[in-house]
């Protein structure tokens, strides 16, 4: 769960760079491969409500548990 979690960290702070370069037409789905409520679910929510903030969309988390990660 740490990497995931450092991962997510990473990418939020790549952010700003890949914005520039990428823009959606709608709202952006995040799937987490955790159950919600867990630890990575909340890492996962409070780093989109920040990317948020970069991307110009709103970030939509999506929780697919099971298969010990495997399906999401």
């Amino acid at each position: 769960m740490k990497k995931i979690l450092a991962f997510l960290v990473v990418a939020l702070l790549a952010m700003p760079l890949a914005a520039s370069a990428w823009s959606p037409d709608g709202d952006v789905t995040v799937i987490v491969a955790y159950k919600a409520g867990s630890g990575t679910d909340t890492g996962a929510r409070l780093l989109a409500s920040q990317a948020e903030k970069y991307v110009g969309k709103t970030l939509i988390i999506n929780n697919l548990p099971g298969g010990d990660g495997k399906i999401g």
